[in-house]
């Protein structure tokens, strides 16, 4: 009797791994294209060139209370991240930045913003945002990646 339920068992791996992949998922309406989110990604550095842009997306989701990342958009308790890659930090017109953002003399980019994401406040004493971070490095990948893709549109 235990032979034959090894043999269901087995005959079900079997199956399972003879089934079509699965399509990924499709992308939101507003995202770039297919090709546009793979170069975009494909020049960061690693391990960020692994980052996933959906699984980013989704984590912005904590972000977007305080910030928009929409060309034009405007700013909410934080500034604008439309563009934040590549961008001087404290450098977004209009914004009221605090002292320690102003006077930080840093170029986000993928170190500097995963840095910076992990725990803001020890990252940079004195900044204004009262995120407490991302925990883990599969989450602050997936958010640069996203954010790089977004800062290339």
């Amino acid at each position: 009797m235990a032979g034959r339920h090894l043999l269901a068992g087995c005959a079900a791996l079997v199956l399972l791994a003879c089934e079509p992949a699965r399509p990924p998922p499709p992308l939101p309406l507003d995202s770039p294209a297919p090709a546009a989110i793979s170069a975009a990604i494909a020049e960061l550095p690693a391990p960020y060139s692994s980052g996933d842009y959906l699984k980013g997306r989704r984590v912005f989701l904590r972000c977007r209370g305080c910030h928009l990342i929409k060309e034009g958009a405007g700013d909410r308790v934080g500034p604008n991240l439309y563009g934040v890659y590549g961008r001087a930090a404290g450098s977004v017109a209009g914004f009221a930045y605090s002292p320690a953002m102003l006077n930080a003399n840093r170029i986000w980019d993928a170190p500097t913003l995963d840095a910076f994401l992990t725990n803001p406040r020890v990252d940079l004493p004195g900044t204004r945002m009262g995120f407490i971070g991302l925990r883990t490095e599969a989450e602050r990948r997936d958010l640069i990646a996203f954010l790089r893709v977004e800062s290339a549109r």
